[in-house]
């Protein structure tokens, strides 16, 4: 891995702070992303093994990196988080809130516990992070937000109903946050992922069966674009949300699922 920041514009002279920026999947790829794209990340995650190992990794690759440990769902501890030095000594240009944590089980059989869990993290964590994002950013000049949701959002599946519920509140957000405070310069908008290949999504599927097997039956028959969406392809969307070249739009929904939230049926032929 290199670092591909040769000639970087005004917009990445300044910091990126990624939550949930240190697993194997999503937020991993969007850190590493926004590093080799030339901005300063840092990478914030209750892992902190994992965070440092990350950000000691890109920094090794030329890349400006740091982490800290942060629990999102915490006031103080994303309060914390905005006074890393990092941020302190670059002008903060941007925010993914990538940080997450799922749950499968019918709304019935779902314990308060487990829906605050899903709620504290998924929705209270972005607004945590947007809010003190945004007192920053409205200081000097604006930036960028980028919300990580899902398109169990917009068509959930059985079981999923808890998390389509936050991921939906996160739509919201974007929504509020774009027409707040447009005029302070700040845009915001959202990505959906589809199924995305990591290995937190294998590990799932291994509980119900062969990964593989489902994987194939499902971008066949589920996906216009019969293609495994990488956790790249994710990363790449938020450095374009994140760039100048996304000056002009917010409060947009943008969605990396090869077209699975856009079929009606399923793609039989596919199969065939």
């Amino acid at each position: 891995m290199t670092a591909r920041h040769e000639d970087v514009g005004e917009e990445l002279r300044g910091a990126v702070i990624v939550t949930g920026g240190a697993g194997a999947g999503i937020g991993r790829a969007i850190s590493t992303a926004v590093a080799r794209a030339g901005w300063a990340v840092l990478i914030a995650d209750r892992d902190a093994a994992s965070a440092a190992t990350l950000a000691n990794e890109l920094t090794a690759a030329g890349c400006r990196a740091a982490w800290v440990e942060v629990d999102v769902s915490d006031g103080a501890s994303v309060g914390r988080m905005f006074q890393h030095p990092l941020v302190l000594e670059h002008r903060l240009h941007g925010l993914v809130n990538s940080a997450g944590v799922g749950l499968i089980r019918p709304l019935a059989e779902v314990t308060e516990a487990e829906w605050d869990r899903v709620m504290g993290i998924d929705l209270r964590g972005a607004f945590l992070c947007s809010r003190e994002a945004i007192r920053l950013m409205a200081l000097t000049g604006g930036g960028a937000i980028v919300n990580i949701g899902s398109v169990q959002a917009l068509g959930p599946h059985v079981g999923y109903s808890t998390y389509a519920a936050a991921k939906a509140g996160l739509i919201g957000l974007t929504r509020g946050i774009a027409a707040d405070h447009g005029r302070d310069g700040i845009r915001c908008n959202i990505i959906h992922p589809g199924f995305v290949d990591s290995p937190q999504g294998r590990d799932l599927l291994a509980q119900w069966g062969d990964p593989d097997g489902w994987i194939s039956s499902y971008v066949h028959t589920r996906q216009m674009l019969p293609r495994v969406i990488r956790a790249d392809e994710i990363g790449d969307a938020a450095c374009f949300l994140l760039s100048d070249a996304a000056r002009s739009i917010t409060a947009a929904e943008i969605t990396v699922d090869a077209g699975s939230s856009r079929m009606a049926f399923d793609n039989t032929e596919g199969t065939r």
